[in-house]
Order: structure tokens, then sequence, then C-alpha cells
């Protein structure tokens, strides 16, 4: 099956330009594209014994450019990329990226 059926919502994606003169990060223009966003929490438990709140799941077409620490918008909260991951098909090809996102903090 087709990753594209499954996109029928949008998220507004903004790469991170630079840094501002008060050190917070300024981000580039958004670029809407078609996603499926799944809202729910789950916790991660990180190398160094930190644990993390994910706030959200992404879901892009394979080839959709996205960072770590980009800006997700979706409806009128703002996210964070914290992980991506490439799932792949039956064959090996890339299928989707699952993006995990946490809240943006201010």
């Amino acid at each position: 099956m087709s990753v594209n059926n499954l996109l029928n919502q949008s998220v507004s994606l903004y790469s991170k330009a630079s840094y501002g003169a008060d050190g917070r990060e300024v981000v580039g223009v958004a670029t809407t594209v078609p996603a499926r966003f799944v809202e729910g929490t789950k916790s991660r438990l990180l190398p160094n014994q930190q644990i993390v709140t994910i706030d959200a799941l992404i879901y892009l077409k394979p080839d959709q450019s996205i960072e770590i620490n980009d800006k997700v918008t979706y409806g009128s909260t703002n996210y964070k990329v914290h992980a991506i991951k490439v799932g792949r098909g039956l064959s090996g090809d890339a299928h989707h990226k699952t993006v995990e996102v946490k809240k943006w903090q201010v």
C-alpha cells in the first residue's frame, strides 16, 4: 500500500536557519506538506538515563527533507523534532518516515 493514501492531513515544516543574538533558534520559512499526525504521549529512555516525553508521531513521505530540532506546526501547536526513523517496505525500499516530536518550549 502506498503511504500517499494515508497522508490526508498536513503539517508545516520549518528548518533551522540560524541563532539570534539572544541565543534562540531562528527558523526559516514554512513549507506545508502532506502528513499523518498522531497525537499521544509516550516516554523514551535515553542512553544517559534521561526520560524524554514524546507528544506525537508524524508520518511523512520517505523523500521528505526534515532534520532533528526542526520546528513542525500542526493546527496551532508547535513541536520540535526529536527523532526520525525510516520505515521500510517488504522490498527494503524506504516506505515512509516516522518523526517523533515534543511540544516546542519557548
